[in-house]
């Protein structure tokens, strides 16, 4: 039965398209569609990168470790054709914004811990900093002349893990940023 044999290809026939600055077929971004055991961890952009490549190799790991956790292959191709044709997280996006999540990545992120078993409070905290980060890290771009990137500077300690709060030590002033981003 085509949907149970999961892992029955080879490479002379596997499908995979690289054009249009996508990669197809994907489900989730990740698995390829027919072979989950083959991912593509790291093609998201404009995301924070380090988490979503920790989420991503948690999920596909516990892909490996557990097996068909994941739909059956033919509605893992029928999403995958959805997600590739969706123009990723922007309102009205083009395939090829196929990759781009942008502030779509927080509910990535909750999926892919969903799929490695692992979503949890303690979790929740930790997308919710990666968020007030992202959030602070855009405030300071905003506005700045291109090719100016003295935002990247900045750092952030993220070792409060009571209420979400994380320390900004920028080259302007060092200040604690609380939950949402509002300064205390």
């Amino acid at each position: 039965d085509d949907d149970d044999d999961d892992n029955d290809a080879s490479s002379s026939n596997l499908k995979l398209s690289c054009d249009n600055k996508r990669v197809t077929p994907l489900y989730k971004q990740l698995w390829h569609a027919d072979v989950p055991n083959l991912c593509f961890a790291g093609l998201c952009h404009s995301i924070l990168p380090f988490p979503m490549f920790e989420l991503q190799a948690e999920a596909f790991m516990e892909q490996l470790k557990k097996g068909n956790h994941l739909p059956n292959r033919k509605e893992r191709n029928v999403l995958a054709e959805m997600d590739a044709n969706g123009g990723g997280g922007k309102v009205n996006g083009r395939i090829q914004d196929t990759h781009y999540l942008g502030s779509a990545q927080w509910d990535y992120y909750r999926q892919l811990a969903t799929h490695a078993e692992n979503l949890d409070d303690d979790m929740e905290k930790y997308i919710s900093r990666c968020q007030a980060v992202w959030d602070h890290s855009g405030g300071e771009r905003h506005g700045l002349f291109p090719c100016d990137d003295i935002y990247r500077e900045t750092q952030y300690d993220l070792s409060d893990d009571l209420n979400k709060a994380y320390k900004v030590k920028s080259a302007i002033a060092e200040q604690v940023v609380g939950q949402g981003g509002g300064q205390s």
